[in-house]
């Protein structure tokens, strides 16, 4: 098992929240509020930001 740091707080992409539940190996299992557990890649979650992109702009000027 590698001993690499990772990084437990919450990410986000295009679709939202990601959450931290366990790692091993080099894989980390996640998942979105409300849904099913998935796999990733170490390296694929610690390239996610830890904050959601642009939420206030999308926010200001989400008018129709």
């Amino acid at each position: 098992m590698s001993k690499a740091i990772i990084d437990t707080k919450g990410r986000y992409d295009k679709h939202g929240e990601i959450r931290y539940m366990t790692r091993s190996g080099e894989y980390v299992m996640c998942r979105r509020p409300r849904c099913m557990p998935f796999v990733l890649s170490e390296k694929d979650w610690n390239t996610l930001p830890n904050q959601p992109e642009s939420s206030a702009s999308s926010k200001e000027g989400g008018g129709i």
